[in-house]
């Protein structure tokens, strides 16, 4: 959790979670939580991680596996990977879902993050994705809900609900477990040398907001063509403080502005008001003055010159 680079030379999209930008951030934890799961998982074994990004995930997943190859379609993501996360027993190599650059089943597990809802050709993605990944391999996706997510997205091609997407990788796999990753405001009691520094323990935590499955901000799906044995264990993480105080000020600056726009636009309607008032007036004026004898012959001399 601590190997955080301090290095900024990628630019932040939005997309790709860099923890030099969104260190303590919700998208930090969401990626912590999903790589941190897979430990025992992948451990002792040939990895894949594609759409590697900045290489952070994949530097987690080297910690306990025998190999891992960080594979990005984006060359300036795969050279700062290079730079901050390299390893003995890691490997980054850019190349694309469509054309996965390693062999024909040569990884053990493959791991892929947030990855299918960018590619328009899917199916493409999850057949080099089954010819990749070894006869007994284990394949751990993971896609937003496209019922919860946000829909300013742009970098996505297509977002998956559960039904749709579960039918989609029968045919790839045939067995499947699923998982939920979602987000809640999160209360926590410690004392003052846990609230003030990093740390990874297990500890009591109470649910007292269950949510519905379609509530969910991503799935989680375990795939293999053997039955699978692995399990999740639950895994949350704690990330972005909240503050009662500081929503309540923003609130405060959102009416206020809101109160102010209000005031210019009531000035606006008046002032269109006064004016179509003063255009009827015209209107008027010009009319009456067309039927007196004065406004008969200007309009008969205007007419003839």
């Amino acid at each position: 959790m601590n190997n955080i680079k301090p290095d900024k030379s990628i630019e932040d999209t939005g997309e790709r979670m860099i923890p030099a930008y969104h260190k303590s951030h919700m998208v930090y934890g969401e990626h912590i939580v999903r790589y941190s799961a897979i430990h025992e998982v992948v451990k002792n074994k040939i990895v894949l991680d594609i759409a590697s990004g900045s290489g952070y995930g994949t530097s987690l997943l080297a910690e306990t596996a025998k190999k891992v190859y960080g594979v990005d379609v984006d060359e300036k993501a795969i050279k700062y990977a290079n730079k901050n996360y390299s390893a003995e027993n890691t490997s980054f190599i850019h190349g694309n879902g469509a054309t996965i650059p390693l062999d024909d089943s040569s990884v053990d597990v493959i791991v892929s993050f947030e990855t299918i809802e960018h590619i328009l050709d899917y199916q493409t993605f999850l057949k080099e994705i089954k010819r990749v990944l070894r006869t007994n391999g284990l394949f751990i996706l993971s896609t937003p809900n496209d019922i919860e997510f946000p829909e300013s997205n742009h970098f996505h091609v297509h977002e998956f609900e559960e039904k749709e997407l579960t039918s989609l990788v029968k045919k790839y796999f045939k067995y499947q477990k699923s998982y939920y990753q979602a987000s809640w405001n999160y209360n926590g009691l410690f004392n003052k040398h846990l609230i003030m520094k990093e740390w990874d323990a297990s500890i009591r935590v109470l649910q007292t907001a269950p949510i519905g499955l379609e509530k969910c901000t991503y799935f989680y799906f375990l795939l293999s063509n053997r039955d699978i044995s692995e399990e999740i264990e639950p895994l949350s993480a704690i990330s972005e403080h909240w503050s009662e105080r500081l929503k309540e000020e923003y609130e405060d600056s959102v009416r206020t502005h809101i109160e102010e726009q209000g005031k210019i636009i009531k000035h606006l309607e008046n002032t269109i008001r006064d004016k179509d008032i003063e255009l009827e007036h015209y209107i008027h004026f010009v009319n009456k003055l067309k039927k007196s004898p004065f406004g008969r012959l200007y309009y008969s001399f205007y007419r003839k010159s």
